[in-house]
């Protein structure tokens, strides 16, 4: 008895080549982190043995997105039955982390996003380090 697809085959190879691009993306991130830091200095980071804050742009997670998107553009373009919770899976980790990505750089910025008048600056620290921030950094 042949089983039945979860999705077209149209929607399956569109979502393949989505995912494909989710991980180029990703992939070229690990890459520039790697020839920036080096595999012993983004090993380091991710494990903590080096200070945050010294520009690397991926943690061990985009590691993880990556295999997900790969594996799901391959079961995608293989037409296995699994490809559509792959595909879905893939998407929306790839999107919410971008989406936090973009609130985070908006709750960062010196300008408003509808004028070019800066923001007033905080009022000098009266010695906690974080006075004028406003997030959880």
């Amino acid at each position: 008895m042949a089983h039945g697809m979860a999705l077209a085959k149209g929607a399956r190879i569109t979502g393949g080549v989505l995912c494909l691009l989710f991980f180029l993306w990703t992939a070229y991130w690990l890459a520039v982190d790697l020839g920036a830091f080096g595999v012993v200095g983004v090993w380091d980071s991710w494990i903590g043995r080096r200070p945050p804050g010294v520009n690397e742009v991926t943690n061990p997670v985009q590691l993880g997105f990556a295999l997900v998107q790969l594996t799901a553009a391959g079961a995608a373009f293989a037409g296995r039955r699994s490809a559509g919770g792959l595909l879905a899976v893939a998407t929306t980790v790839t999107f919410a982390t971008a989406l936090q990505a973009l609130i985070s750089v908006g709750n960062h910025t010196t300008t408003s996003a509808g004028s070019a008048t800066p923001r007033p600056a905080p009022p000098p620290s009266t010695g906690s380090s974080s006075a004028g921030c406003r997030c959880s950094c």
